[in-house]
């Protein structure tokens, strides 16, 4: 807190992560963008939140991440997501397939370049976060990540 404090002066920890993180993703984006401009240089943030989403969940469902996921995921209405990943089909990032057990359901899952240019930013993103929390011990580093994830998973129940 106090460190914060000195880097942003007039900001609560609140706005000084929404900064750093922000800042960071942009990073990424300028690194990544610099040897991939043509696939980087048309995304909006949203459709950048869908990859990062659909990269994340297809960790966990190889099989796809339904377009409810994602839209529930970054806070936006199902007609929404579902023009969004439309736009990511045709820019080759992502792909949609049947569910085989519900023919109304779709799954969406990352191409190749998109799962490459996905891993590449997350990477970066990765690797300066890492350098902005040397110095704190591995208690400090695994109670920042606890938060972070408690406040991601109650963010959807905070913003309706």
């Amino acid at each position: 807190m106090e460190k914060s404090k000195k880097i942003f002066p007039d900001y609560d920890p609140c706005s000084a992560l929404f900064i750093t993180v922000n800042a960071l993703i942009a990073y990424g984006d300028a690194v990544v963008g610099a040897k991939r401009n043509k696939e980087l240089q048309s995304l909006f943030p949203r459709q950048k939140m869908a990859l990062f989403v659909i990269e994340a969940s297809t960790r966990l469902v190889p099989d796809g991440v339904p377009l409810s996921t994602v839209a529930r995921t970054i806070n936006i209405p199902l007609p929404s997501a579902s023009q969004l990943i439309e736009t990511l089909v045709k820019k080759n990032l992502v792909s949609r397939t049947t569910n085989p057990e519900n023919h109304r359901s779709v799954r969406i899952t990352l191409t190749e370049l998109g799962r490459k240019l996905t891993r590449e930013i997350v990477a970066v993103v990765d690797g300066k976060l890492r350098e902005l929390q040397e110095g704190l011990s591995p208690a400090e580093i695994a109670a920042f990540d606890k938060v972070i994830l408690h406040c991601f998973s109650r963010k959807n129940d905070v913003l309706k």
